[in-house]
């Protein structure tokens, strides 16, 4: 029987679970829409990803938990271990590289902006980031210009504009206008202070990182703790199932 921090893997196995259903059923739900050629660009793969590495690693630590199988145990906790490492130094990374970081995610969210009308949950994503950190584009609106929708040359209405999640009468109306950001990039900057969001998405998620480190500190410790845990007991259990085989083996009576 598997000790009592065996439920462990359970909860692991069943967050791994629910996740990939989730990413799974997103993938099925917009398979009738253009697939996106840029794997950093779907949301929905890094979700099948995740859950699947997440219910396959549960299900190891699970099955070497209950069957006391030291090998099985090894490879949990060493990827586990091997995790949490990773994370240490994508910390220390980003607070040393700054900069790169910051770089590296703007440009992330150009190419994104590119398949902006050919996804529908990137489509929300983008939304959901804009409106919450009220920025617009990766390094500013004029990101939007990437788009083939939206930039200048275009023959729609949208043309030289940006979508209505850069707009500012979004969070202060009641009544949304889709149409609020079109001809916007047309105008200089300083004109659009009152009418869309003129910053970037990487420069406002610094600067939200900054004023919230209480929260930040909060994820990081809550992401942290748990996984060292984790790892502290699969060893443990690995060197007390030791003890146990030893014991066995060396308690036996010798045959003459």
């Amino acid at each position: 029987m598997a000790p009592p921090y065996g439920l462990g893997h359970v909860v692991y196995d069943l967050i791994g679970g629910l996740i990939l259903a989730v990413g799974i059923y997103a993938e099925i739900a917009k398979s009738d829409y253009e697939a996106v050629s840029d794997l950093l660009a779907s949301p929905t793969i890094f979700l099948i990803i995740i859950g699947a590495c997440m219910f396959i690693m549960g299900f190891i630590g699970l099955t070497g938990a209950i069957r006391e199988n030291i090998t099985l145990l090894r490879i949990y906790g060493g990827v586990i271990l091997f995790i949490f490492l990773l994370e240490i130094m994508a910390g220390i990374t980003a607070l040393v590289f700054k900069g790169y970081v910051k770089d590296l995610a703007a440009g992330q969210l150009q190419s994104a902006i590119e398949f902006y009308y050919d996804d529908p949950d990137l489509q929300n994503g983008i939304d959901a980031l804009q409106l919450n950190l009220r920025c617009c584009g990766g390094y500013d609106f004029n990101d939007w210009e990437q788009n083939k929708y939206f930039e200048c040359d275009a023959p729609g209405r949208s043309a030289c504009g940006v979508p209505y999640s850069c707009c500012e009468s979004t969070v202060r109306d009641e009544v949304i206008n889709s149409q609020c950001g079109y001809d916007t990039r047309k105008y200089e900057r300083l004109e659009l202070v009152d009418v869309i969001f003129i910053r970037g998405c990487a420069d406002a998620f610094v600067v939200w990182c900054s004023d919230n480190l209480n929260i930040m500190a909060g994820i990081v410790l809550g992401i942290a703790i748990p996984q060292l845990i984790g790892i502290i007991l699969v060893f443990l259990f690995i060197d007390k199932i030791k003890e146990k085989r030893d014991y066995y083996l060396y308690s036996k009576p010798s045959r003459t």
